[in-house]
């Protein structure tokens, strides 16, 4: 049995949280990601 940080790991989203584009891609994700799998962090 994997851990949640283990289950997470190479599904955290970077993004530039004042691009427009980035904000709208990150929306765009998170519409679509059904079973949670991605995390977000602003840079």
């Amino acid at each position: 049995m994997h851990s949640a940080t283990e289950q997470t790991a190479g599904r955290i989203v970077l993004f530039d949280g004042v691009c427009n584009l980035c904000n709208g891609a990150v929306q765009f994700i998170v519409r679509r990601d059904r079973r949670g799998q991605f995390r977000f962090a602003s840079l």
